[in-house]
């Protein structure tokens, strides 16, 4: 074998390439007689070495389904956890990004060097983003090269990755064999820059974020299907005029714990997701989450006179009636509701229903009220209302608010009593009431509250609006759980079992959302619900 042979060979067995020794010895040979002798046949050998490499880098907007092994030249914009799996087990339920369903393909691909590893009863598994200045995608490490990645690279190094695309829950993903520094080229991509919630899109991977608390729930337990036990709840956060949900899982959840209302916090590496037509977090480690100093407005900027039926929206006003919380029960539902009114900075006025734990109390020392994902319906003799009842919605008194309000049972005005010229300076008749007067107080008469519970004796006239129609010899059964599993059915976990639940119509629900239904029981056991709150 001549030396320029070897020099071939050698420069060949060291390239990240599909092509054939034959062919790229051929192209180098052509270089060498194209360039006249100007270069040796191994610098020419060096010279195909690059453009052959770079024929499997690709740009990630590019790379498609198709495509073999590639390579991608990029930026770690986002390092999740490693994890630990059992090989045996189902995909992971703690939405922790872990496993998918084709994983046995994945670690087939991705093992071939691992096999001192195919005995063991566990996995590695980590995820990272990877991006370049077209576009990001996930892409998935397992186990020895998740350990590397972890032990070896951080959030912010330029790096190019071998792998192979997939797709997973319809999502195109990179499935990586392989991972190196590339440290003398500059991927121009900001690593770590907050972005405000008013811009986040459903295609954010492994973003920042930060908010001020504006809701948290309790933490809510849920058995796996392996058996173990996982945590979930939710916060709300809030930046200028914008504001999104977010769901922890895990640890993550101990921020419920370790923060309070009106607490700033830094959100890191997260991907935001379509919730049912909202934008949603999911935060899945407490080390994503940080206490920051900074002082965050928030004010959502909706105007009463432009929101429709239908429309979830986030409202500030003034507080200009309130009643006292009334509870009713009519039989088929019961609960507790509070009506008030609110009057936003151009004078127009909305009544709203609030439910359950979101109602105020009977002496609410507020004078103004955000409403977060209020839910605009038909309510009182055919008016648009504002109701605040789900687990996504919840009521936020901003900090600056003065506590002037003094209610009285009764649904007193919050205006003060001889407050016959204010109105006048809004244009209402001295004579007309927003109070008592044009609603009906279920305390001091025998109707249930008018905040359209206004049921006939064999109908349920949901939340929704949905009315349905059941037989009286139908037993209505009640039923309290955590979230699940969602879709066109609800999955609940209940303390005795899971079930399914059909939704009344336009019913939302969160992942981990603790809920209360009602409703008949159908023949295979899951639940036909009326209400669900």
């Amino acid at each position: 074998m001549s030396d320029s042979t070897e020099s071939i060979e050698e420069i060949y067995s060291e390239t990240r390439t599909e092509v054939s020794l034959e062919e790229f010895t051929e192209r180098v040979q052509e270089k060498h007689d194209k360039m006249g002798g100007l270069v040796d046949i191994e610098s020419a050998a060096l010279l195909i070495q690059q453009e052959v490499e770079d024929d499997t880098v690709k740009n990630i907007t590019d790379i498609s389904l198709s495509d073999g092994t590639i390579h991608v030249i990029g930026k770690i914009t986002g390092k999740y956890e490693l994890k630990t799996f059992d090989r045996s087990d189902d995909k992971d339920d703690d939405n922790s990004d872990t496993k998918s369903d084709d994983e046995d393909q994945n670690q087939e691909d991705t093992q071939n060097n691992d096999e001192e590893d195919e005995n063991k009863s566990t996995g590695k598994v980590l995820n990272i983003e990877l991006t370049d200045e077209t576009d990001s995608i996930k892409t998935t490490f397992w186990n020895k090269k998740a350990i590397e990645l972890d032990e070896n690279f951080t959030v912010g190094e330029t790096v190019r990755v071998e792998a192979k695309p997939r797709e997973n829950y319809g999502d195109l993903e990179l499935n990586a064999s392989g991972i190196e520094k590339e440290e003398n080229i500059s991927i121009d991509v900001d690593v770590g820059e907050s972005k405000p919630i008013s811009e986040l899109t459903t295609k954010d991977k492994s973003i920042t974020t930060k908010g001020i608390i504006l809701s948290k729930s309790d933490i809510n337990t849920f058995d796996r299907n392996d058996g173990s036990q996982g945590k979930v709840g939710n916060i709300i956060l809030g930046n200028g005029t914008a504001d999104i949900h977010a769901t922890l899982w895990g640890d993550a959840t101990q921020l419920l714990n370790e923060y309070d209302i009106n607490d700033t916090i830094k959100v890191e590496n997260v991907d935001v997701e379509n919730d049912e037509g909202r934008k949603n977090i999911n935060i899945n480690s407490a080390s994503n989450i940080t206490e920051i100093s900074e002082e965050i407005e928030y004010d959502p900027n909706t105007a009463i006179s432009t929101v429709e039926i239908g429309d979830q929206v986030s409202l500030h006003g003034q507080i200009t009636n309130i009643e006292d919380p009334n509870e009713f029960d009519n039989g088929e539902s019961s609960g507790v509701v509070q009506n008030i009114e609110i009057k936003d900075a151009k004078g127009d006025k909305i009544r709203v229903a609030l439910w359950g734990d979101k109602i105020l109390g009977p002496n609410p020392n507020i004078e103004e009220i955000i409403l977060i994902n209020a839910e605009i319906k038909e309510g009182w003799q055919d008016n648009t209302e504002a109701n605040v009842g789900g687990y996504k919605s919840a009521t936020y008194t901003p900090p600056k608010s003065e506590p002037t309000i003094n209610s009285s049972i009764g649904g007193q005005s919050a205006e003060t009593p001889d407050s016959e010229d204010s109105k006048e300076e809004t244009g209402e008749p001295p004579n007309e009431s927003n109070s008592s007067e044009e609603t009906t107080d279920a305390k001091n008469t025998d109707q249930e509250p008018t905040s359209s519970l206004e049921e006939e004796s064999d109908e349920i006239s949901n939340q929704d609006g949905r009315e349905v129609t059941h037989s009286p010899d139908d037993d209505i059964i009640e039923i309290s759980g955590v979230v699940i599993d969602k879709g066109d059915t609800l999955t609940i976990d209940t303390p005795n079992d899971k079930v399914v639940v059909h939704p009344p119509d336009n019913d939302s629900r969160n992942l981990g959302e603790s809920i209360t239904v009602r409703g008949i029981q159908t023949e295979d056991n899951e639940i036909d619900a009326h209400e669900i709150f």
